[in-house]
């Protein structure tokens, strides 16, 4: 009895080693796979960087500015008075256009007014020398700034824009006008197309309105273009060469010297202003039957304008 007593406590004792020994092993597992947060000061988070490279919000609520503080790039042609010369500016919309070369604002006088016209509402300038050519054709004849020649001008150039105001166009479009009764130049940028551009080009007044061109007055309208946010200005002068009339007359004569001289003025005293004279004394202001070798000559003058086109970029 005694010894079954003692076989008894024996075995009671191993079991309660073996219970000890599960306990301290199962709690030493448990330390290493769990956190307790109890005892843990910061808890693991992701990391955020501060630099973000790429598209989307900059996470430090920093805003980059552009590196490039120069502004863009706004740009004005204006074409100055030269009768049948200044269908040379086709020549030169042309290279503009095929070359991509965007033009912001446009002013025209006399039959440039009606080219630019054209071009600023999206009309393509193939098309623009068609219509010249057509134009001229039927009136090589004719005096220019006749009552017939005015007439033929509103029948056959202006009854493609007869609807459209000046407001209308995809490039911003200022038709220059002499004031009679304000005796001022204003730069007409709404209003009737049509009207605006016969008073352009109608140096006697024979419509007996009270106003006319301003060629004689005013050539390059820099405050007016500096207000609309012009920085580069791009004249072109189709008087600088001799002046030559086939049925001109004094007045006209003198109207046009007038013209001629307020545009090298214009050359000399604003700035930033690219002045290209085309090189076309050889023909009379007013020769119709000369419009095919102004057209080329003028193709020809505007490829060698590598300060607007490049050396290496041709027609």
């Amino acid at each position: 009895m005694q010894r079954i007593n003692v076989l008894f406590i024996s075995l009671l004792t191993i079991l309660c080693s073996c219970q000890s020994v599960t306990k301290n092993n199962l709690s030493g597992s448990s330390e290493g796979m769990v956190v307790d947060w109890e005892k843990v000061n910061e808890k693991p988070v992701p990391k955020i960087q501060e630099k973000i490279e790429g598209l989307g919000p900059i996470p430090s609520g920093k805003i980059e500015k552009s590196s490039s503080s120069e502004p863009a790039e706004v740009t004005a042609l204006v074409s100055g008075a030269g009768v049948y010369r200044s269908i040379g500016l086709i020549s030169f919309l042309k290279a503009m256009s095929i070359r991509k070369k965007s033009l912001n604002i446009l002013v025209g006088h006399d039959l440039s007014s009606i080219v630019l016209a054209y071009y600023s509402l999206g009309f393509k300038p193939d098309y623009i020398e068609w219509k010249f050519f057509k134009f001229l054709k039927e009136n090589r004849d004719r005096r220019v700034y006749s009552a017939e020649w005015l007439d033929s001008v509103r029948l056959m150039l202006l009854k493609d824009l007869e609807k459209f105001n000046i407001e209308d166009g995809k490039i911003t479009l200022l038709i220059p006008i002499w004031n009679e009764s304000e005796n001022k130049v204003e730069y007409l940028k709404r209003g009737s197309l049509e009207k605006a551009l016969m008073a352009n080009i109608d140096p006697y007044n024979r419509m007996k309105i009270k106003v006319g061109p301003a060629y004689a007055k005013s050539f390059l309208p820099e405050r007016v273009l500096k207000t609309l946010g012009v920085n580069k200005i791009i004249a072109l002068d189709f008087l600088s060469e001799k002046l030559r009339w086939k049925m001109g007359d004094g007045y006209l004569n003198g109207t046009f010297q007038k013209a001629a001289s307020i545009q090298k003025k214009a050359k000399v005293l604003v700035e930033k202003v690219k002045y290209i004279e085309f090189p076309l004394s050889e023909f009379y202001l007013d020769d119709a039957a000369k419009l095919p070798d102004i057209v080329h000559k003028s193709k020809k003058f505007v490829r060698s304008l590598p300060e607007l086109f490049g050396e290496s970029e041709k027609l």
